[in-house]
C-alpha cells in the first residue's frame, strides 16, 4: 500500500485576491510510515491533510491510495482534529462504537464492540466509558478521538495537531500512547501528523516534511529520522542524530521559511 500525492495545487480566493495555499505538492508515503508535517501557520499543512482526507478537492493534481484516486471521504482514512469532534450527547463508549459501525457497516456489531473495548482499554479510558465528553478532561476527550480513529480501522490515520491544545505533561503522555498504539497494530497503519512541535515531530516520525510559506514551493525539504525505535524521550536529546535533525529544522523554520504573509486568512 502506498499513498501518492501528485502535483497537488490548491488556491483560496479571498477579498484580497487569490492565495495559492498548496503549490505543487509531490509526496509518496509507504505503508506503515509515520510522517510528520511541520511548518508555519498559513503554509497549508491542514489544507493538505483535508485534501488527503477527501474533505477538500485539489484544483490540480491528485491523491492516490492503493491505486485508487481519492474523490471524497472514506473509511480507509480517519482524521483526528485538535477540537476532538465528539458527539456530546453520547458516552465515550458510544462515540467510538457509533463511528466504527458507521464506517464499517460490513463488520458485525459484536466485533465492532470488541474493537471499541480494545482501544478504550489501550488508551486507559475503559473505566470512563459511560461518561459523556463534557464529563471528562481535554486529554481524555482527545484519547477518545484517537481510540475512535483506530477503531474504524483505516489504512491512513490523519492527525491535525491533535495535542496542540493540551498541557505539556498530557501532550507527552498522549504522544507515547499514540506511538504505542501505532507500533502494536497487526496491520500497521500509515500516519500523517500535522504539528508545530519540532521535538514532537522528531520523537514520532520516520520522516518529517517541512513546508514553506508562499510563494515558495510547498515542500521545502523532507528529513529522514534515522533514530532506532523504540525511542526513549528522556534519552533522545542526547542522540547526535536528534541534535542534527533539530538544528536543521530550527534553521529551516526560522531562516529559510520566514516569508512575509499577506494572507490574513490562516490556511494551515
Amino acid at each position: 500500500m502506498s499513498l501518492e500525492i501528485m502535483g497537488v495545487r490548491k488556491t483560496f480566493h479571498t477579498k484580497s485576491g487569490a492565495q495559492p495555499v498548496l503549490r505543487g505538492v509531490d509526496l509518496e508515503i509507504e505503508k506503515g510510515e509515520f510522517v510528520s508535517i511541520i511548518g508555519h501557520s498559513g503554509c497549508g499543512k491542514s489544507t493538505l491533510l483535508n485534501v488527503i482526507g477527501g474533505l477538500e478537492g485539489a484544483d490540480e493534481g491528485k491523491v492516490v491510495l492503493d491505486g485508487f484516486r481519492v474523490e471524497g471521504p472514506g473509511p480507509d482514512r480517519a482524521i483526528v482534529f485538535q477540537n476532538y469532534s465528539l458527539l456530546p450527547w453520547m458516552s465515550v463508549y458510544d462515540n467510538v462504537v457509533e463511528a466504527a459501525l458507521s464506517a464499517r457497516p460490513d463488520r458485525k456489531s459484536d466485533a465492532t464492540r470488541d474493537i471499541a473495548e480494545k482501544y478504550l482499554r489501550s488508551t486507559g479510558l475503559w473505566l470512563h466509558r459511560d461518561k459523556k465528553p463534557g464529563e471528562i478532561s481535554g486529554g481524555m476527550r482527545q484519547r477518545t478521538a484517537v481510540a475512535r480513529a483506530f477503531a474504524v480501522g483505516p489504512k491512513v490515520l490523519l492527525l491535525d495537531e491533535p495535542f496542540g491544545a493540551l498541557d505539556a505533561l498530557t501532550r507527552s503522555n498522549l504522544q507515547q500512547q499514540l506511538i504505542d498504539l501505532w507500533s502494536h497494530e497487526d496491520d500497521t497503519e500509515t500516519v500523517l501528523m500535522v504539528t508545530h512541535g519540532i521535538d514532537e515531530a522528531i520523537f514520532l516520525a520516520d520522516r518529517i516534511v517541512v513546508m514553506a510559506n508562499p510563494p515558495k514551493p510547498s515542500v521545502a525539504e523532507i528529513i529522514e529520522v534515522k533514530i532506532e525505535r523504540p525511542r526513549d524521550k528522556a534519552e533522545l536529546p542526547k542522540d547526535p542524530e536528534y541534535q542534527r535533525i533539530r538544528e536543521r529544522l530550527v534553521y529551516l523554520l526560522e531562516r529559510e521559511l520566514v516569508t512575509p504573509q499577506t494572507n490574513e486568512q490562516e490556511a494551515a
